[in-house]
């Protein structure tokens, strides 16, 4: 997502970020400056990221710490334990066949 991002659209990114961290999987959560007048503003970046980061905390806890790789403004975001995702429902198949 970009520095000027809609309320809509970012909305929408939140909300599939969400979805994918119900089903078990990890986000990649990028800002990305466009321009190099874009950098000259990196706290916008960083307010958007945790604006990001809010909306999906109660999916997901934050796994590697938001970072500025080159022009992009990267973290990366794990479902939380009790979600419950892939990995519960194949360790809960795992039992119920044993049984």
């Amino acid at each position: 997502m970009s520095l000027n991002i809609d309320t809509n659209d970012f909305n929408t990114k939140a909300n599939q970020a969400i979805k994918f961290l119900k089903n078990g999987d990890k986000v990649r959560i990028k800002v990305r400056y466009r321009r190099a007048r874009e950098l000259s503003h990196a706290n916008l970046g960083e307010e958007l990221m945790q604006r990001v980061l809010e909306a999906v905390s109660e999916y997901g806890a934050c796994e590697k710490p938001a970072k500025l790789e080159g022009k992009n403004y990267m973290a990366v975001v794990a479902p939380k334990a009790a979600a419950g995702g892939k990995k519960a429902k194949k360790d809960a198949d795992k039992t119920a066949e044993t049984k």
